[in-house]
């Protein structure tokens, strides 16, 4: 979901002219030529999110925000104008008050993800901006090819110390359905049907039949009573319960003309669903300060002690409820028994209940962001500034699996891990700025800047434990396994950027910066980045003088390339590995071959815009982009003789492009009523170009073909239920197959010509095919804007149309009623086969279905639209009659939600699976909907 939003910053900070903020510094709105998406932050303060990416979603064209699970302070997924890596990240570069930094999972918990924006305070922020193509972006060389996010955080001025105090309390709860289970009475209902129909299938007479079903089901639900209340089999009821959420927050911000400061503290907590919870404490102090004429200087220094207590969410571990609901619990197991203990009788697996009070994991990180700047103006328009920035970021993550839990058993499991992550930023620039003859405009930016990054991990685990309760490592009997590691990449860089302007009306920009690597083989250590682009504003011409009703035109263009690094900091060399021992000796192995001539990943972008703003109120943005990625990142087979079965090489090619168009009106501006909307669109098509040897690459459920999206979906072609026999089938697929071996043609066969295609229930011949794209037709959203006197309404609708998602947890749940454990949904069961005619859904439930019935299919493919109010606040502030008498300043009353309703084609998992698993539901938590109340006073 996108929407360009316009901001106009203080006069203090940018001048009188619209600006931007850019890379290393800032731009006005008309003289810039790149292409970017500025937020209104105003509107982010109280949406109840626990990292800000998040609550931006919805707001800029080109850009998709996808939770990585519901999971309070979760890493999410942003992807600017579409996918162009396959092997290396297609993450956008953070730079927070100049510095790059960290976004990544920080965490190392197993089974969930804590992610690098989490610890900060949206309250702080002054300005975020998206950059978008290579003219924005390019300036960041190595790190920019998926987009750059700038965050800048919030500054003193000069007056008066204005306090803020700030409070919120409020509720959360899931967001989707989440694949409902019929009731007791019809899952047993189905259940008997299934065993029934098995031995109806073995030849058994109907009465016989019934009674080995009968049979079939007391010897797997033993404990079941149909005499028993519901409410003793609503595991869901007792798993996922309702969580809440709370905010406090003070700042205060003033100063004089020599020195200005903002400070503030804020603490933040979130309850989500089945003790997922987050807690976070935060600071920040921004001082600037100007010693005289020459010389300025300043500090941005922020901490954040934040800690998150989860349950399990991989599906490979027990505890997790939400893989459990569609795999192992069913309703006909009873939570406790008669007697007030624990059902154990559970079908081989744990009782998630009891699970959910023994286990124990969560994580601490505590985060110190500070960097420094000193600026010196050398000569009348020639400026020198130097910044160090120091990123500190320490994690603490532990588990504890007691001998009476499922996972623990028979002894007991401990585990600890210590992090620290480095990142130290230096960079000095020398800026010239000169008006001559009061028509050209010049200004002349050169730089050098030097990255460190460094991580060290500690860990250690033992089993062992004499008791439940003292989970401390000293008391393992046996130590498993203790290690420390570490890793390092360092990036040198030099860049210069020139920005020409003829009379406000013609502009060029151009850009170069060269990056040297650690990450990269010796031969290939440098590498070079570009992008040149230019506008016209061709409302200043004279012969659109006398159109009254366009207030301003401007044709934008650029061309550049910006590159991203290999994800692997080692990936190129030769190395070594231990462990390898004989005889009580130690010993070593080769374990990677070298590769000194691997490079980066290019994108070479361009990008066409127009900009327009008619009759004083409408303002409209069109763009059409190009991004084409060479030299891919991929790990490529090579002869076994070697000793090695793959590596790293640039082979491939990638493109992206599409359609991005933002409108922002002001609908009704007259007294003391205001209504404004903003209304994005925008479209991207994948494909993959070039892949090595013209080879397809099989990665279930997707298919890498040349020709196609990235995230094609590869899997048998479902044809439904037979209506006469309630038996399920498939196409039968017929493949077009080339001598080079390379797959051309893949389609439905009709061999009897009766002209329907044919189908099958035999598995072998229901062959892969091609069945569509996660990749959406467009993305969009429209927000709006409303007020009268101290009454503010805001709300922001995000919708997606097109594009494909997998069930992919599906596999037991609408396995037919094969799976005797598997729970029955809801929805399986009103639309399963019951009698001869029926145009079912599903087959009918047949234990003995066999594999066949989950086999990975175009069944579980579902159409992905929605349509979801994101956001919605609605705030009252009290008149200044009112404060002035208590010698307040505002006094704001608001209401604040998100995701407080979604409309979806298929409503068993979130929608936005498509941008976060890349189109798959992979028993993730989903996001959670957030409703809070809260108080801002300012005095």
């Amino acid at each position: 979901g996108q929407t360009t939003i316009n901001v106009t910053l203080e006069n203090e900070d940018v001048g009188i002219d619209e600006v931007v903020v850019v890379a290393y510094g800032t731009a006005k709105k008309s003289s810039f030529t790149g292409s970017a998406g500025v937020i209104n932050t105003d509107d982010l303060e109280e949406v109840p999110v626990a990292s800000i990416d998040m609550a931006i979603a919805g707001k800029t064209a080109g850009v998709q925000i996808g939770s990585g699970s519901g999971l309070p302070g979760s890493t999410n997924e942003i992807r600017i104008r579409g996918v162009g890596s396959i092997s290396s990240s297609n993450e956008p570069l953070y730079v927070i008050d100049g510095i790059p930094t960290v976004s990544d999972d920080i965490g190392r918990l197993r089974t969930s993800s804590m992610g690098a924006l989490a610890t900060l305070n949206s309250s702080d922020i002054a300005s975020i901006t998206i950059l978008k193509d290579a003219a924005a972006a390019s300036l960041y060389g190595s790190k920019a090819a998926n987009g750059v996010i700038l965050i800048t955080t919030k500054k003193g001025k000069v007056g008066k110390t204005n306090f803020k105090v700030k409070t919120s309390f409020g509720k959360t709860n899931f967001a989707t359905d989440n694949a409902e289970w019929a009731s007791v009475d019809q899952a047993a209902e189905y259940k008997m049907t299934a065993f029934k129909n098995a031995y109806l299938g073995y030849g058994e007479d109907y009465a016989t039949a019934t009674q080995s079903a009968q049979d079939a089901f007391d010897f797997f639900f033993p404990d079941y009573d149909p005499t028993r209340p519901d409410s003793d089999y609503d595991w869901m009821g007792e798993l996922f319960n309702t969580g809440s959420t709370q905010s406090h927050e003070f700042s205060a911000a003033g100063g004089t003309e020599k020195t200005t400061f903002y400070t503030s503290f804020g603490y933040f907590a979130m309850e989500g669903m089945s003790g997922n919870n987050i807690e976070r404490y935060s600071g920040r102090v921004n001082i600037d300060h100007k010693a005289n004429e020459t010389f300025s200087l300043g500090i941005n220094s922020a901490f954040s002690a934040t800690s998150q207590e989860t349950m399990p969410t991989n599906s490979w571990y027990f505890a997790n409820p939400m893989w459990a609901k569609q795999y192992t619990l069913n309703q006909m197991f009873p939570i406790r028994l008669d007697d007030g203990t624990f059902n154990e009788n559970m079908g081989g697996y744990p009782n998630l209940v009891k699970e959910r009070e023994l286990q124990e994991q969560g994580e601490d990180i505590y985060r110190s962001q500070n960097n420094m700047y000193l600026s010196a103006n050398i000569i009348e328009g020639l400026q020198f500034k130097t910044v160090f920035g120091f990123d500190f970021i320490v994690g603490d993550t532990r588990m504890w699996w007691p001998s009476d839990s499922n996972d623990g058993a028979p002894n007991g499991y401990a585990s600890q891990q210590n992090t620290i992550r480095k990142i130290i930023t230096s960079s000095n620039t020398l800026t010239y700025d000169r008006t001559i003859a009061d028509v050209h405009n010049l200004n002349v930016l050169g730089g050098y800047e030097i990255n460190s990054y460094r991580y060290d991990r500690t860990f250690t685990d033992g089993e062992g434990f004499p008791n439940t309760i003292l989970p401390a490592l000293d008391n393992a009997a046996t130590p498993t396994g203790t290690g420390t590691y570490f890793s390092e990449e360092r990036t040198i860089s030099y860049f210069s950027r020139v920005n020409y302007d003829y009379s406000n009306k013609y502009y060029a920009s151009f850009s170069f910066r060269r990056d040297g690597s650690s990450k990269l083989g010796a031969n290939n250590r440098w590498g070079n980045f570009w992008s040149a682009s230019a506008a016209w504003r061709i409302k200043e011409e004279s012969f659109m003088q006398g159109l009254d009703w366009l207030d301003d035109m401007k044709l934008r263009a650029s061309y550049g390339v910006s590159g991203t690094l290999p994800t692997d900091r080692y990936g190129t060399q030769a190395l070594y590995a231990y462990g390898d021992n004989y005889n009580n000796n130690p010993g070593m192995s080769i374990s990677q071959v070298a590769n000194p001539n691997l490079e980066w990943e290019k994108n070479y972008n361009y990008n066409i815009g127009l900009d327009l703003r008619l009759f004083d109120f409408l303002s409209v943005e069109l763009e059409y982009y190009n991004r084409d990625t060479r030299d891919l990142l991929l790990e490529v087979p090579i002869p076994t003789t070697s000793g090695f079965e793959d590596v790293w090489q640039n082979i491939g090619e990638m493109n992206n492009k599409g359609f991005e168009i933002s409108i922002n009106s002001v609908n009704f501006s007259k007294g003391d009523f205001y209504w404004s909307t903003n209304l994005n669109l925008s479209t991207n098509k994948n494909e993959i170009i070039k892949l090595n040897n013209h080879e397809n690459i099989q990665d279930f459920p997707y298919i890498l073909r040349e020709g196609e999206s990235y995230n094609t979906f590869y899997m048998r072609d479902w044809a439904g239920v037979d209506p006469d026999t309630g038996e399920g089938s498939w196409y039968v697929i017929e493949q077009d197959i080339n001598d080079d071996g390379i797959i051309t043609g893949e389609h439905r066969v009709d061999v009897d010509g009766d002209g329907e295609w044919d189908k099958t229930q035999v598995s072998g011949e229901a062959l892969k095919t091609n069945l569509g794209t996660a990749d959406p037709k467009f993305i969009g959203g429209l927000n709006n804007t409303l007020s009268y006197k101290g009454i503010e309404l805001n709300f922001l609708f995000t919708f997606k149309v097109g594009g494909l998602s997998y069930y992919d947890q599906a596999s037991r749940s609408w396995a037919d009623g094969y799976y005797e454990g598997a729970p029955v949904q809801q929805y399986v069961y009103d639309n399963m086969w019951k009698q001869p005619g029926d145009n079912a859904e599903f087959p009918k439930p047949n234990w003995d279905a066999g594999i066949n019935h989950h086999f990975n299919s175009s069944r579980r493919l579902h159409d992905a639209s929605y349509l979801r109010l994101k956001n919605l606040s609605l705030a009252y502030t009290l008149p200044n009659s009112i404060t002035e008498k208590a010698k307040l300043g505002n006094v704001r009353f608001y209401m604040s939600a998100v995701n407080i309703w979604t409309l979806a084609k298929f409503k068993f998992y979130d929608p936005e699976v498509s941008i976060r698993g890349k189109g798959i539901e992979n028993a993730d938590f989903p996001p959670l909907k957030t409703i809070t109340f809260g108080l801002e006073i300012n005095f």
